[in-house]
């Protein structure tokens, strides 16, 4: 991938926040949903989504949503 593939990032609302914000212990209901308040109001989130499943990766929130859910969406999305 080459670095224009990440130029969104530079627009992200997560940019400069601590990291630990989009890796909530399991469970951690309260910390979920400061993440996906922080996605909710990103100009780039359906960005962030797409290299989130084109990675492949299972562990934080992208895009508003859990590893968990985007795993969820690749199996729906494959099943159509």
């Amino acid at each position: 991938m080459t670095a224009s593939t990440w130029a969104w990032q530079q627009q992200a609302a997560c940019r400069g926040r601590p990291a630990s914000i989009f890796f909530p212990a399991r469970g951690d209901q309260v910390g979920l949903a400061v993440a996906r308040r922080v996605c909710a109001g990103c100009p780039v989130r359906t960005e962030c989504l797409a290299a989130a499943l084109r990675l492949g990766d299972g562990f934080g929130v992208w895009g508003g949503l859990t590893g968990a859910e985007r795993l969820e969406l690749r199996r729906s999305t494959r099943e159509r």
